[in-house]
């Protein structure tokens, strides 16, 4: 984006039409921040996925070694005495 004119006159205007350049020129860095930010997280999604599976199941496991209820070892306390 080059400019050698500018397509308005007055100050004022001038700075608008600058201030829109600026602008586009900001968007067209922002767009690109994006689109590497988003291979990036395109790349680490696979890893997440992994780990959330891997918690997940040790997340089971640990479940699955609780008793069903508490009220079934509270039977078993009141069964012996």
């Amino acid at each position: 984006m080059g400019f050698t004119r500018f397509s308005v006159r007055g100050k004022d205007k001038v700075k608008n039409e600058l201030g829109f350049a600026f602008m586009a020129v900001n968007l067209r860095k922002l767009t690109a921040y994006q689109r590497t930010n988003l291979l990036d997280r395109q790349k680490n999604k696979e890893t997440n996925i992994f780990l959330s599976m891997l918690v997940s199941f040790l997340l089971f496991l640990r479940l699955m070694g609780q008793p069903l209820s508490p009220w079934e070892e509270i039977e078993n306390l009141f069964k012996a005495g």
